[in-house]
């Protein structure tokens, strides 16, 4: 069996067009799919940069005045590694305390570790828990940190309240 004619006694490798066009074709799918990954990358959709940082706000139309919820996230974090949500929740004028429900999905699967500062009350619900917070003399709004370790990876859908009654759902991703 003989493969192709050699032409003035030299090795003769041939020559596929169909073959040869479907090759840069796939380079240039790879090329693209390497750049992609490199701008996500350098943007900060797979960790650190200017797009892995995100605050949620409640629309103020929503709210009385002297109210509010607002939230700052990662929108994507890394499973097993620590993240942090902080809330800052507005006080009513002449409030003691400002209370925080916050969706189950915050303890499992999002692996909820720690609340900072500590909260005066906390109370377990069937979808959730509430914590209650005290409102610094002269304070008109309470920071919250909450440390999470994301015990799955995907997409977790999450959820705070105010005690008004002003709901925020969010989506962080948990990556490998």
């Amino acid at each position: 069996m003989r493969g192709a004619d050699p032409v003035n006694n030299e090795l003769e490798v041939g020559f596929n067009a169909d073959f040869e066009k479907r090759w840069h074709g796939a380079e240039l799918v790879g090329r693209v799919l390497m750049m992609m990954f490199v701008l996500a990358a350098v943007t900060g959709l797979l960790g650190n940069g200017p797009l892995d940082h995100h605050t949620l706000l409640s629309s103020p139309e929503a709210l009385p005045a002297d109210s509010r919820l607002a939230i700052d996230y990662e929108p994507a974090v890394r499973y097993g590694t620590g993240t942090q949500i902080t809330f800052h929740l507005g006080a009513r004028s002449g409030a003691d305390t400002v209370r925080l429900f916050l969706g189950s999905n915050i303890v499992e699967p999002f692996g909820l570790q720690q609340i900072a500062p500590q909260p005066q009350r906390s109370v377990a619900t069937h979808d959730g828990m509430v914590l209650t917070f005290p409102v610094p003399p002269g304070a008109s709004d309470v920071l919250v940190r909450v440390m999470a370790k994301p015990g799955t990876v995907g997409p977790v859908g999450l959820l705070a309240r105010e005690d008004d009654g002003v709901e925020l759902r969010w989506r962080q991703w948990v990556l490998p």
